[in-house]
């Protein structure tokens, strides 16, 4: 049942190993790994709490009231930077070493059958999640009596995975997943599927299957997993700036808008044992067909890359949905020291309406396929497991459709306390208002700190929790080096700095933020 269900749309798309290589890679060296957290700056992740901290083209999607705040007259009145971003991978299924591993060194481990069936238990219930966040421009405007506007172009990618355990089962099982009751082999001959079959008989499978009296729908098969990505090109404006100022209080407000373009959309899930979501929508750059008629049941078809390099699908992908989002928030600055701060973030509505389709909930007779044979589910091949093409055990319904969907909507609520001008500490608390792809699963808690060691040198560090990471306990940390007069910035950070040491929980939690071409002036 080509459970790719780690990003489904790489093995759905069907990309040559050379172009995924090179994707993944991109991702990893030039933006770094972070999930679920609205969070495009180095400076956010080196300490998770946001809300009252982030300013200038940084309070985007976090909080656009901070868009007008200046801490001290002699910040610069334009700040621009470009390429700046972050990647984070999280899974409470795999240690350190061996995401490392898959990360890395994806074609040094290759799992027996024995492995495979280690892993299929290991990730059974339990969350795994990407991010990706890239500011293409970042640009900001304050004023001291009119307040400060900034604009950015972001992608954003965000990916959420928890499957049961028969559906691990076919992620690295394959066709010898324990579901089926027979398998057939490469020499045409049909042997019972028992689970002593020796190594040498598993690699001769070339399906399995189930009599029809005994197959089971999607719905049951799937009941309790859950796949959720969504990939947004963000053309976002802001307006931050005062509504009281006084001797001991000042209070800011701000709002954004953002035009949204969509490049992807995955939303499937079961739910009582039938399928609750089922729906996909993937832009037309990766080649991936649906046909014209939406009438017709059928598997989406590879159409070829046409030419197109790799570097100019990611850069300017075709958008199969447009939506638009608001931004709302307030920003109490008490005595200069204390603030206390609230946004609510992502309002509004996406419509997709290119390539979008759904899948039917039938019963699953057979699959081909080996499943995966390491942790780096990003590198395949049709062997491993398939959803388009002839031997798709799906039924799809596809063609010129269209769906309206919820953004993920955020209420983000914070506060901090700045100590002379040399540290600042500060909780955040992040709700998640409805169940859409890209939001958080959970409630996310923060508690984070700026440290100014030197006159140009700053650190960030904090402790947070929740969101797509369950209980899972992260320690951040942030480097910045601002240039005399603050007229150029650089800086990087991780959302977990123990997963590089020292694991504290049971997941683990990749990511790095990076920022280079950060200048300010005026």
């Amino acid at each position: 049942m080509k459970l790719n269900i780690f990003p489904i749309f790489f093995d759905t798309l069907a990309f040559r190993k050379s172009a995924l290589s090179l994707f993944f890679s991109l991702f990893l060296f030039s933006f770094g790994l972070l999930y679920g957290q609205d969070f495009a700056s180095y400076t956010a992740i080196g300490r998770g709490a946001a809300t009252t901290f982030e300013t200038d083209y940084h309070a985007l999607s976090i909080n656009p009231a901070n868009i007008g705040l200046r801490r001290s007259f002699r910040d610069p009145a334009f700040t621009v930077g470009i390429l700046e971003g972050n990647v984070g991978v999280f899974s409470s299924a795999m240690p350190r070493a061996d995401m490392l591993q898959s990360l890395f060194k994806p074609y040094q481990t290759q799992f027996s059958f024995e492995e495979k069936q280690a892993a299929a238990r290991s990730f059974a219930n339990k969350p795994t999640a990407l991010n990706v966040n890239l500011t293409w421009l970042g640009v900001h405007y304050s004023h001291e009596k009119f307040g400060g506007i900034a604009f950015s172009i972001r992608d954003r990618v965000d990916y959420f995975m928890r499957l049961n355990q028969q559906a691990a089962e076919f992620m690295f099982l394959g066709q010898n997943a324990p579901y089926f009751e027979f398998l057939l082999l490469s020499d045409g001959s049909q042997i019972q599927n028992q689970p002593d079959l020796p190594e040498s008989v598993r690699e001769r499978v070339i399906e399995g299957f189930v009599e029809d009296g005994n197959a089971r729908t999607y719905g049951q098969l799937l009941n309790g997993s859950e796949v959720k990505m969504t990939w947004f090109r963000e053309y976002n404006l802001a307006y931050g700036g005062r509504l009281i100022d006084t001797y001991n209080f000042r209070l800011y407000a701000g709002v954004g808008a953002k035009l949204l373009s969509g490049i992807g959309y995955i939303d499937l899930a079961s739910q009582n044992e039938a399928l609750t979501r089922n729906t996909i929508s993937m832009s037309p750059s990766f080649a991936l067909d649906f046909g014209d008629d939406p009438d017709v049941a059928q598997s989406p078809t590879f159409r070829g890359f046409e030419d197109r390099s790799v570097f100019s699908i990611l850069t300017t992908p075709k958008s199969v949905g447009n939506g638009l989002g608001f931004d709302f928030g307030l920003n109490a600055v008490i005595k200069n020291k204390l603030y206390l701060g609230a946004s609510l973030i992502n309002l509004g509505n996406m419509n997709w309406v290119g390539n979008v389709a759904t899948i039917t909930d039938g019963s699953l007779f057979q699959l081909q396929g080996t499943g995966y044979n390491n942790y780096n589910f990003a590198f395949v091949s049709p062997e491993t497991l398939q959803f388009a093409g002839s031997a798709s055990p799906f039924q799809w319904t596809g063609g010129s459709g269209s769906i309206r969907t919820e953004l993920p909507t955020m209420l983000r609520l914070g506060a901090s306390y700045e100590f002379f001008k040399t540290a600042q500490i500060g909780v955040d608390v992040v709700l998640p208002q409805n169940e859409a792809a890209g939001n958080l699963q959970e409630n996310f808690y923060a508690l984070g700190f700026d440290l100014r060691l030197t006159r140009n040198i700053w650190i960030s560090s904090g402790v947070n929790t929740g969101g797509n990471q369950g209980s899972n306990l992260n320690l951040p940390f942030g480097f910045r080096y601002v240039s005399q007069r603050g007229l150029y910035e650089v800086g990087f950070g991780t959302q977990d700095l123990s997963s590089f040491v020292s694991q504290l929980g049971e997941g683990t939690n990749l990511s790095f933020a990076f920022g280079a071409l950060r200048v300010r002036f005026l």
